[in-house]
């Protein structure tokens, strides 16, 4: 499933996850509590490889589960095509975090953080105009 949206200004965001519900709290999150412009939804790797060499997005926000089985080999994928790109990674367990930014992930949220957490780690990963080298526990 695929849709835009529009907002006023902000970071370009492309949302993948396999649940609808889970898109929908980040959507919201994303765009009414920090201005970024959604540009892109998707619930599974294929459309999401596709529309980040589509949109070019300033930023990437991904379920770890959606990309199973082969997770860390989408995320190196993804950064091998988005150099300009954040990836942030949401993962269901805290010992997830360190595959993920091995892999290629910018930062990791873990799916039991609070909201204010999940909020300042995606506002930390959004003014970052263009990916750093990774430093040892990510843009988290």
């Amino acid at each position: 499933m695929e849709s835009a949206h529009d907002n006023a200004s902000g970071t370009r965001a492309i949302l993948a996850d396999a649940d609808v519900t889970v898109r929908k709290a980040l959507r919201d999150l994303s765009m009414q509590a920090l201005g970024m412009d959604v540009v892109a939804e998707v619930a599974d790797a294929t459309s999401l490889e596709h529309q980040v060499r589509r949109l070019k997005p300033d930023l990437v926000i991904v379920g770890w589960r959606m990309l199973a089985p082969a997770a860390a080999a989408v995320l190196r994928t993804l950064r091998a095509s988005c150099h300009g790109t954040r990836i942030v990674v949401l993962g269901p367990r805290p010992d997830v975090r360190r595959e993920a930014l091995a892999a290629g992930a910018d930062a990791y949220i873990c799916m039991v953080d609070a909201p204010a957490t999940v909020a300042e780690i995606l506002r930390r990963a959004s003014e970052v105009a263009a990916p750093q080298e990774n430093e040892p526990g990510g843009v988290s």
